[in-house]
């Protein structure tokens, strides 16, 4: 990337010594490509529970998402490392309602509690 910068200040600095002696007109193209190993993985783990009321189904997941973190921790993992990534509670709907001609109810409530551990490939068996 440095040299693809460099290459093109170069290039600007000679257009506009030719500037004074030509039409002012700039035309540029160009091909870059960078290739690497890959040096980093995210990990997510996360857990849904479902539930009658919303409490209940946070509750769950809020406590089967500590038993996931503890058992991270375990592995040598600081918690420091780990990032929340979606905390998320949706409310489940009835599906009898399109063949009774109903209108739909809320039955119950989904919980969803994800982390990511973004994790540099040399750790990444840890």
């Amino acid at each position: 990337m440095k040299q693809i910068l460099a290459m093109a200040l170069i290039w600007l600095g000679l257009v506009t010594g030719a500037w004074a002696q030509e039409d002012r007109l700039i035309s540029t193209s160009g091909t870059g490509a960078v290739e690497a190993a890959p040096d980093m993985a995210t990990i997510t783990l996360g857990v849904t529970q479902e539930a009658r009321l919303a409490t209940e189904a946070m509750d769950a997941a809020s406590a089967a998402a500590r038993a996931v973190l503890t058992r991270v921790e375990q592995a040598g993992i600081a918690p420091r490392d780990v990032q929340t990534s979606d905390v998320s509670l949706q409310p489940v709907w009835s599906r009898d309602s399109v063949s009774n001609n109903t209108m739909p109810r809320v039955t119950g409530y989904v919980a969803r509690n994800f982390r990511s551990l973004p994790r540099t490939i040399r750790k990444l068996s840890t």
